[in-house]
């Protein structure tokens, strides 16, 4: 061994643990002819350690052993290793401790105060501060939304926080809160979400999302399958196909399978549930089960802007959107306040029209009796007299009786169908009572459309009583009728109503 340059190339060779057997004995004459060398290779072992367990892997830990190395070769008499052995060895040698154990307690003070080692020190510190600002710059991106998926708004769109770089659909921040209207996000992957607000959903990687209010569907081609949404206990795992999802104020979960199938699975669950197309499952927040409910694609959005809705009028007296998220049994005749109870029974009308506050698009309710105010803009409508008697609140899900048993109710079967099983909807409208539909205010909630035409089938339901019961129905436009159902019993068949309403419309009233 006769220069630095042989020297360096083996203690790099040693270092990476690629030094062939002959290298070795060749680094080990090194070593036994000069103390300097030994120290040498000792600390570049302890620094390359320290390197590959605490520098980023960014960072080429072999260039830099090779710089340290060659700043680290005793200087004098460079070319030849060998003439640095001991000159005057002490006459006691076998007295005193061998130069290896001479070293051991030299040794913290030699790191410490060597080039180095102090090179060492300020390299962890920069790279301890690279890593903090990587991590901070990392999940600043994940706030950004870097590369994960742009947005697009559709009408009547209200954010609580701008979720967009200005002028771009570039996101900039992982939760988007969407208090109205509806957008589109898509995935760099291919994926598409709907969201309707209000809505809040939380973007946590470049192929999945959370939900954590409200509604949205996915639109998952094959180069996105395996687009994970989650939500309070509930993930579901795509494979290329359309499905919406929803989270509602008692934290159950529902996701609706449009086409294809996706992979469902609770926390406690051992093993994922395949749902099917056209089937939907709900996950009970107690008891972290899967159970199977109707499908429902009407009550998502799938596309941005789209060209018609079917909303469900029951649904809106119940205080929802339409599809889906009402939250009461029905409106109090008597109040227009949303109440959920067993029947009420008899009440008795007080004349008069009562605004609902709480259901926006419902503007007010009323028990007809003679000439009778219809909406909050005046209009009157003169009914046959009646005694002023109603029954019940006006419900979703049919009528609740108190004949045999508070909780009875009278089935809303006709023509063979049952209208309160769950994949069908019911409207409970006891004679006498009458609400109307703010057309303008529905329009309002979903903007860029209008009220076009009210279809429903409506009957007389058969009550478990020894008489004949005789009904009206009435459907009105701004206080002028358009239809009208005479003496309608049990023993009639259901009638079919469908009404065009006219550009500029702002009320239907329905009258039992």
């Amino acid at each position: 061994m006769n220069n630095s340059a042989d020297f360096m190339r083996l203690a790099v060779d040693h270092v990476s643990g690629c030094l062939d057997a002959d290298g070795q004995r060749h680094l080990a004459d090194a070593i036994e002819a000069d103390p300097a060398a030994c120290q040498a290779l000792a600390d570049q072992v302890v620094l390359d350690r320290v390197l590959r367990r605490e520098v980023s892997p960014m960072i080429d830990v072999e260039k830099i052993m090779r710089e340290v190395l060659r700043s680290d070769i005793p200087t004098k008499n460079k070319g030849d290793l060998s003439s640095r052995t001991e000159k005057t060895p002490s006459p006691n040698r076998h007295a005193r401790p061998s130069r290896k154990t001479r070293t051991l307690p030299q040794r913290r003070r030699t790191l410490i105060s060597s080039p180095w080692f102090r090179s060492l020190a300020a390299l962890i510190t920069i790279s301890s501060m690279l890593a903090l600002v990587m991590t901070l710059m990392n999940r600043d991106a994940a706030d950004r939304g870097v590369m994960i998926a742009t947005i697009q708004d559709g009408a009547g769109v209200v954010w609580n926080r701008p979720p967009r770089v200005p002028g771009s659909n570039r996101i900039v921040r992982n939760t988007l809160d969407l208090r109205a209207g509806i957008a589109e996000v898509s995935f760099a992957t291919g994926a598409t979400v709907i969201i309707e607000g209000p809505t809040v959903i939380e973007l946590t990687g470049r192929n999945q999302a959370h939900l954590l209010q409200g509604r949205a569907s996915a639109h998952v081609p094959p180069s996105a399958s395996g687009f994970t949404f989650t939500s309070d206990g509930l993930t579901v795992v795509d494979r290329g196909t359309a499905f919406g999802l929803s989270r509602s104020a008692d934290r159950r979960v529902q996701l609706h399978v449009f086409t294809g199938a996706v992979e469902a699975q609770s926390h406690s669950a051992r093993t994922p549930l395949l749902v099917n197309a056209n089937n939907a499952v709900q996950r009970d927040p107690l008891t972290d089960t899967l159970t199977a409910i109707p499908c429902r694609p009407l009550h998502f959005y799938r596309e941005l802007h789209p060209r018609e809705l079917s909303l469900d009028v029951a649904d809106l007296v119940a205080g929802g959107n339409g599809r889906g998220s009402g939250f009461a049994d029905g409106i109090d005749p008597r109040s227009g306040e949303l109440v959920s109870s067993p029947s009420i029974g008899g009440i008795l009308s007080d004349g008069q029209y009562h605004r609902v506050k709480q259901a926006s698009v419902i503007d007010g309710v009323f028990i007809p009796r003679d000439d009778q105010v219809i909406t909050s803009q005046g209009h009157h409508f003169p009914f046959p007299s009646t005694n002023g008697n109603a029954y019940d609140i006006i419900r979703r899900g049919g009528i609740k009786t108190t004949y045999d048993h508070p909780m009875k109710q009278i089935p809303a079967i006709f023509d063979g169908i049952d209208y309160e099983t769950p994949d069908h909807s019911v409207l409970g409208m006891h004679a006498n009572c009458g609400f109307t539909i703010d057309l303008v205010a529905l329009a309002r909630n979903h903007p860029g459309m209008f009220a076009e035409r009210f279809t429903a089938r409506v009957a007389n339901f058969k009550e478990a009583l020894p008489i004949e019961c005789f009904a009206d129905f009435w459907v009105i436009i701004d206080g002028i009728m358009v239809k009208h159902f005479r003496d309608m019993t049990p023993r009639k068949a259901a009638e079919s109503i469908d009404v065009s309403l006219p550009v500029g419309s702002r009320f239907l009233t329905l009258v039992s």
